[in-house]
């Protein structure tokens, strides 16, 4: 029985052979837990401090016992029992604890142990892992704020060319708490720091830090930013003549906000009769032609035949979006001209001011266009997926009370070489205060 469960447990998972063997196993049938106590063959170490060896003699009995939760045997709770050495060091004085090579720095656990936790936590919920596994959720969360900050730093990114930082509110409330920023590289689609708020001064925080570890300065070529404006002046702080590239995501926002308050406004105006297609139409109007589908697209044909203002602006609307397609910023200015003069001497409020956005910020849409000639394959589908991720990470959870745990989340979900699931793959926590 002994030489199966040391066959197991030692020369297949714990990969420790000629430094443990098993003493002893108990089994629990009621409790389902089995307890397997494990012997040092090797009782060798090294001193931490003066980092001469020094070897334990069989005789000496300063030790205690340490119950450290290993990887299920079958259905029962497995739990490996080890001795660990006090080791007195003549040469420095110093007395340290033996090493325990399959244990994680916080002791409790193994590494074979920690690393399936980590790994199922990312395809379910903790509560649902602490379950499966037979541990607290505190215990889960531990380990994965163990775990994410140093594998997060590990990643090897170069070359940062383009940056793609965005908000995401949280929890409720427009306040600044309410918010973290996003910054992640678009190329690579990774996820480099999550910081609170959307001020100018946390966005500058966030960005020494990631300068700290990946050095993205010199790279830095393109950013793809809203229309808010601290967002720039931290890059502009930053690093000076950074390009600024504002998403389309973004732009059909704003002209989706002046459609919608044209259908109010001309509510206002409607006949009574007219009262009744207008009202409740929000979003068939604000979706694009090809997505509607059977009674939203009969009630979109019938609202624009009642309107004809409503008409005009909807076809500019869909139109618009094309100035994204050129390839030259001269001919997309030419089409912009055109699309502008399609409202002349029309008293169109919310679109006449969404022109003069887009005239102030035209060199957003140039810079966009020439991103998408010097650096061909960018997807801006990337950008808005992060908060998808953000989104489904908030229901899993119903809600995060630590905001430092939320933002590890984030990048560990939000980076395509972190969120890949590897239940196999065994990661090691560096030493306390290394």
């Amino acid at each position: 029985m002994f030489k199966i469960l040391e066959s197991i447990l030692i020369a297949g998972s714990i990969k420790c052979q000629g430094t443990f063997c098993i003493s002893d196993v108990e089994f629990d049938l009621n409790e389902s837990f089995v307890r397997i106590t494990l012997d040092r063959i090797d009782r060798s170490g090294k001193c931490p401090k003066c980092k001469s060896f020094h070897s334990i003699l069989p005789t000496n009995k300063n030790y205690s016992l340490s119950s450290i939760r290993h990887l299920d045997l079958f259905q029962f709770k497995t739990f490996l029992v080890i001795q660990q050495y006090e080791v007195y060091c003549p040469l420095c004085k110093h007395t340290w604890i033996l090493d325990i090579p399959f244990r994680t720095t916080q002791g409790r656990h193994t590494d074979y142990f920690a690393s399936l936790g980590y790994e199922l936590c990312k395809i379910a919920a903790v509560r649902n892992i602490a379950r499966f596994l037979r541990v607290s959720e505190d215990r889960l969360r531990t380990i994965e704020k163990h775990f994410i900050p140093v594998l997060a730093d590990q990643r090897e990114i170069e070359s940062v060319r383009v940056l793609q930082t965005d908000e995401k509110a949280v929890i409720h409330g427009k306040s600044a708490e309410a918010y973290v920023h996003i910054i992640s590289d678009l190329e690579h689609q990774e996820v480099l720091g999550v910081g609170d708020g959307r001020s100018e001064e946390n966005v500058t925080k966030t960005l020494e830090n990631i300068e700290s570890k990946w050095h993205i300065k010199d790279t830095l070529e393109f950013v793809l930013v809203d229309m808010w404006k601290p967002f720039r002046l931290a890059y502009l702080k930053f690093k000076k003549n950074v390009r600024f590239v504002f998403e389309r995501f973004h732009i059909k926002a704003k002209l989706n906000e002046a459609l919608n308050d044209v259908r109010k406004s001309e509510y206002k105006k409607a006949s009574k009769k007219n009262h009744v297609i207008i009202k409740g139409n929000k979003f068939v109007l604000l979706s694009n032609w090809e997505r509607l589908k059977g009674t939203a697209k009969t009630a979109l044909k019938q609202m624009l035949r009642a309107n004809k203002v409503l008409d005009l602006c909807y076809l500019l609307k869909e139109d618009f979006m094309q100035i994204y397609n050129y390839v030259s910023a001269a001919w997309a200015r030419k089409f912009f001209e055109q699309w502008k003069g399609m409202l002349k001497r029309r008293r169109i409020k919310p679109m006449n001011k969404f022109v003069k956005l887009i005239e102030k910020h035209w060199y957003g849409i140039e810079n966009a266009i020439a991103l998408k000639k010097e650096i061909p394959g960018i997807k801006y589908g990337c950008a808005e997926g992060i908060n998808t991720v953000v989104e489904a990470l908030l229901r899993r959870g119903y809600g995060y009370r630590n905001k430092e745990y939320l933002k590890m989340k984030i990048i560990q979900m939000g980076s395509k070489s972190l969120r890949v699931f590897s239940p196999w793959v065994i990661h090691s926590l560096p030493e306390e205060g290394a």
